[in-house]
């Protein structure tokens, strides 16, 4: 089951695992999933965290990612912080399809810091399986402390000027 976060100005807590998708659909909102729980479907969704021209969004927690392509996707997202990100599993199991632990494009002023990402690498049909991915302008994003483990490429940059 998929949770919009649209209010604004809202810390949202995770105190359990939840077998779910979270939007968020509002600026100057903030997920933080506690220590010890994890957010995950296990089965076909496209990304399990999201949020598409939002602003000023927080993101803390881990993530398990099976049988998604992307375990955190953030499309025209400004000014927003990943921090102390765990994506794991990242695979929705279509060889034709590319997978991404984070994946941000035409997002800009940015930070991510102390992001993990976990996953197997791609098979064959083209696909590959890529820890993190900023493309389409994704510039000005401050970049600390990335570990990317198991996949087909660490962090790729597209056109992308960061730091």
């Amino acid at each position: 089951a998929g949770t919009s976060l649209s209010t604004s100005s809202v810390i949202n807590v995770v105190t359990s695992n939840i077998n779910g998708t979270f939007t968020i659909s509002a600026d100057k909102v903030a997920l933080v999933i506690m220590p010890d729980f994890t957010v995950g479907t296990g089965n076909s969704s496209s990304e399990v965290i999201s949020a598409t021209n939002e602003d000023f969004i927080w993101f803390e927690g881990k993530v398990d990612a099976a049988g998604n392509n992307k375990g955190v996707d953030l499309t025209s997202v400004k000014y927003s912080t990943l921090r102390n990100v765990i994506s794991d599993n990242v695979d929705d199991g279509n060889n034709n399809n590319d997978d991404y632990g984070i994946y941000l494009t035409s997002s800009s002023y940015n930070r991510l810091e102390n992001v993990t990402t976990n996953g197997a690498v791609g098979g064959g049909g083209g696909n590959s399986s890529i820890g993190i991915k900023l493309r389409n302008n994704s510039s000005n994003n401050k970049l600390e402390n990335l570990i990317v483990n198991t996949h087909k490429y660490g962090i790729t940059l597209n056109s992308d000027s960061n730091t």
